[in-house]
């Protein structure tokens, strides 16, 4: 799909890491599919559930015009349980980083590359949150 003209906007790209997360069945087993965008709604269970979040766009151009399109995503990865918080966290790291060479036939979205760049931990609201940082070409 072209948008404006141009192929591959990674602001959409949120839809495909998720159905992504959800075809690993170890992912699946653990949270079901209790994977939400931005903010987990306010009646959640203490976990586990995924949090995802882009953070970020950016395009370079040569005289040619878009020669690649970036943006960062955040994983939280959130439990009741600190362990199985850092379990959880494990599994999207194994599904995600190196994830590449995919395109959504439907939208025309393509994920050259992701890899994992960072990661911190936190606690608030009674629940361990692990959260990832990928950055996806």
């Amino acid at each position: 799909m072209l948008v404006n003209g141009k192929k591959n906007a990674k602001f959409t790209v949120m839809s495909d890491i998720r159905a992504a997360l959800l075809s690993d069945p170890a992912i699946r087993s653990h949270v079901a599919d209790r994977i939400y965008p931005v903010v987990a709604p306010e009646n959640s269970p203490s976990g586990p559930f995924i949090v995802y979040t882009r953070d970020g766009y950016g395009i370079e151009r040569t005289k040619q015009g878009i020669y690649i399109q970036r943006c960062s995503v955040y994983i939280s990865c959130v439990s009741a349980d600190y362990d199985d918080a850092n379990r959880l966290a494990e599994e999207v790291f194994l599904r995600l980083d190196g994830f590449a060479n995919y395109e959504n036939p439907d939208t025309g979205v393509r994920i050259s590359r992701m890899t994992m760049t960072d990661s911190t931990e936190d606690f608030a609201a009674d629940r361990y949150v692990i959260t990832l940082k990928f950055d996806v070409e």
